[in-house]
């Protein structure tokens, strides 16, 4: 990755399918849930939780975008006060264990964009 021969997706099949891969939920949960604790306290810009928290009070409504997995992303979507999360997806068995495997593509580029779009579509319907 770091020599430009591998991409982004790669390198996040690769970490899914050395950390998480295989392990049960639970503490793969629990270090998502430290992750994000983590993240809250150190990892965000200044500003940032003031500014989501003026909009959701403001009654807008509130999509976090990233290209980061759904081992955290939803769990730091939820505290932060978000409506929706648009994020990559590792699948899971039916063991409910992550197989290591990008699930549906990497949630970047041109994919988030459409995912993104796909989300304001079916938003804008609802209101319709």
């Amino acid at each position: 990755y770091m020599g430009k021969r591998r991409d982004n997706t790669w390198l996040k099949a690769f970490f899914l399918a050395r950390i998480v891969a295989r392990r049960p939920a639970p503490p793969v949960e629990r270090w998502a849930e430290h992750h994000v604790e983590r993240t809250l306290a150190t990892g965000l810009r200044p500003g940032a939780v003031a500014e989501i928290a003026r909009l959701r009070a403001s009654g807008v409504r509130l999509v976090l975008a990233s290209a980061s997995p759904d081992v955290y992303v939803p769990i730091l979507a939820r505290r932060l006060g978000f409506d929706d999360v648009i994020c990559t997806h590792a699948q899971r068995g039916a063991d409910g264990r992550w197989t290591g495997v990008l699930e549906g593509g990497n949630c970047i580029g041109e994919e988030k964009l459409r995912r993104v779009a796909l989300t304001l579509g079916a938003m804008s319907a609802e209101l319709a």
